[in-house]
């Protein structure tokens, strides 16, 4: 089995960190092939939202959103970090717990 992301990193990078604000998550990974969709899925707990999500960079789109999901098109080179890292703008904050996410690409 080869995996499709290597040192995958989801950060709390806003400046508001407090259960139910809204704020940014930053997204960074190295894919082992090319894509043009990477898509980010809270899987706990419960409370994530991403429904309002917003995307930084003018090569970069969502193309879909709910509560628990984000899928943002751009282009993703093997081997290489998306540069800048993905910055999420929007993600409302569960009320409390760690957080747990899948990354997938395609």
């Amino acid at each position: 089995i080869i995996p499709m992301l290597a040192d995958v990193n989801v950060n709390l990078t806003g400046m508001l960190r407090a259960a139910g604000s809204s704020t940014q998550v930053t997204l960074n990974f190295k894919p082992s092939a090319d894509a043009d969709s990477v898509q980010l899925t809270a899987l706990g707990p419960p409370g994530f939202n991403f429904s309002e999500v917003g995307v930084q960079g003018a090569d970069r789109a969502i193309t879909h959103r709910s509560a628990t999901s984000v899928t943002i098109s751009c282009t993703l080179a093997r081997g290489q970090r998306p540069l800048p890292p993905l910055m999420l703008d929007g993600v409302r904050l569960p009320h409390s717990g760690s957080a747990e996410f899948r990354v997938a690409i395609f």
